[in-house]
């Protein structure tokens, strides 16, 4: 069963468990930021008397925490819905990571400098007057220009998407733990920063999804939808007419080789004027899209194993076997997240992309 706490924004410290559950699955994911919504019964006995303070947008953390003490997801309430006719307040809340999109980048130029530093300056700009975040950016040995000015009103958010965006660029997340081990009266958030990733590989992970066995559920999909597959990708900056730079014709000749029709796909980045980084955004969204889209979704019980937090974590290897009529499945693959149900019986790993870029793709960049 899930537990929610409200916690003080600035101090971490919890000022009171609310009888309510999330509305819906509650998801964590690499790089992103994830909504969930509340039912809070205020005629409950178990409400607090000053659920209005315990509830307030901006002023409060609320955790979701299993009874283990596993914290499953962690969000900022944003907005508040106080019906006349109801004795139940709706409340919308967003993961931390919605807080580095409303704070906006201060001017500097970065030369030669690792992209951990810069990640980790972009998210240190935003302790003044602003959220506690401890930062963990080990030095990735990749050096990269960049400078950031404020007339480009340019997020927080906006630039890490930026950064991680390019090829070799560095992973992220924001992990919300217990300030100390054990003990549960206060929370932290860290800000990671991974290369070449967060997580670790693994050719033979020990943590195991099999079905038959201790899956739910496991389902293949393979999209080649509008943006889920392409061919040949453009990537343009920021600008107009002549001055708005655009990418080079980056193309997957093996596919097309193979008898595969031409599929485009025409992406903006906004706020890049950099032709170096259009090529590298290219480059890495065809190497994603020339094998269309593959997409694995499986669930277990929140209790069985390999289990959460113990067996596996953020962007760790796993491996899944299928063997049923439909499905074959025997491969070593990289989780991203996870999903919980409001119950908090049931979780559901989310599984990276399919199709992994290969050293050999028959990508020409011209």
């Amino acid at each position: 069963m899930l537990q929610v706490f409200s916690c003080d924004i600035k101090t971490g410290e919890i000022l009171a468990e609310l009888p309510t559950r999330p509305s819906g699955d509650v998801t964590r994911a690499l790089m992103t930021t994830t909504t969930a919504s509340f039912s809070l019964p205020i005629a409950d006995p178990a409400c607090p008397r000053d659920w209005l303070g315990y509830t307030a947008p901006w002023r409060v953390v609320f955790v979701l925490a299993s009874d283990d003490g596993r914290i499953w997801w962690a969000g900022i309430p944003t907005a508040r819905t106080f019906n006349a006719a109801s004795e139940k307040v709706e409340i919308s809340a967003s993961s931390l990571e919605a807080y580095l999109g409303r704070r906006y980048v201060p001017a500097r130029r970065f030369d030669r400098t690792d992209q951990a530093d810069i990640a980790a300056w972009l998210v240190s700009s935003t302790l003044d007057a602003g959220i506690p975040i401890e930062i963990d950016a080990p030095a990735t040995g990749v050096l990269r220009d960049r400078e950031y000015t404020t007339d480009e009103a340019g997020t927080v958010l906006q630039r890490l998407t930026d950064l991680s965006g390019v090829i070799d660029g560095p992973e992220w997340w924001i992990e919300t733990a217990w300030a100390t081990p054990g003990e549960r009266s206060r929370i932290k958030h860290v800000f990671h920063v991974g290369y070449p990733r967060i997580g670790v590989a693994a050719t033979r992970p020990q943590a195991v999804f099999e079905i038959p066995g201790g899956l739910l559920d496991l389902k293949l999909e393979e999209r080649w939808g509008e943006s889920e597959a392409a061919t040949l990708v453009v990537v343009s900056g920021e600008g107009e007419g002549e001055t708005k730079p655009i990418s080079s014709d980056h193309v997957a000749l093996k596919q097309e080789w193979a008898g595969y029709p031409r599929l485009e796909v025409r992406q903006q980045a906004q706020n890049v004027t950099e032709m170096a980084t259009l090529e590298a955004k290219a480059e890495k969204t065809l190497a994603r899209l020339s094998t269309g889209t593959r997409v694995l979704s499986l669930s277990q019980a929140l209790d069985a194993s390999p289990r959460l937090g113990v067996d596996w974590d953020m962007g760790d290897d796993v491996r899944i076997i299928a063997n049923t009529p439909a499905l074959t499945l025997d491969e070593v693959l990289r989780l991203v997240g996870w999903s919980v149900d409001p119950e908090g019986t049931k979780v559901t790993p989310i599984v990276a992309s399919l199709s992994e870029p290969s050293e050999d793709k028959g990508i020409e960049n011209r």
